[in-house]
């Protein structure tokens, strides 16, 4: 490999970088100690893997993705965080089957994950899990 191919290959990569870390900004964030947000606890029963938020423009409402759920959360209480409603969304058992099949863990990795949550108008979500 010339060079030349290598500085190439390397500043590429760097951009590559640099744009899919600028593609990776919170719509919401809130600094640590900010008055506008304590901090509280929330852990139901049977909820796992909560890895995708989504809060709404108004603040109220923090739609949570987890494992086989999504939940809907009441944040409008300052230091409050109350569940509105949750939606089980398991994997089929056969779609379960075809995973293990792949060589994954039944038990741990062949569940729903939901990944990506979107408003798509004032009434409902785009939500997609794996």
């Amino acid at each position: 490999m010339t060079l030349r191919r290598l500085a190439s290959g390397i500043v590429l990569h760097v951009l590559l970088q640099t744009v899919t870390w600028a593609k990776l900004t919170p719509r919401t964030s809130f600094i640590n100690g900010n008055p506008g947000r304590v901090l509280a606890m929330f852990n139901p029963t049977g909820t796992w893997n909560t890895t995708t938020l989504l809060l709404s423009d108004d603040g109220n409402k923090l739609y949570v993705g987890a494992r086989d759920t999504v939940l809907s959360l009441d944040v409008s209480q300052r230091g409050v965080i109350n569940m509105r409603k949750q939606l089980k969304w398991k994997t089929t058992d056969e779609k379960a089957k075809e995973c293990s099949m792949k060589g994954k863990d039944k038990e741990t990795e062949c569940m729903n994950f939901v990944r990506v949550l979107q408003f798509l108008n004032s009434t409902h979500l785009y939500a997609c899990g794996t």
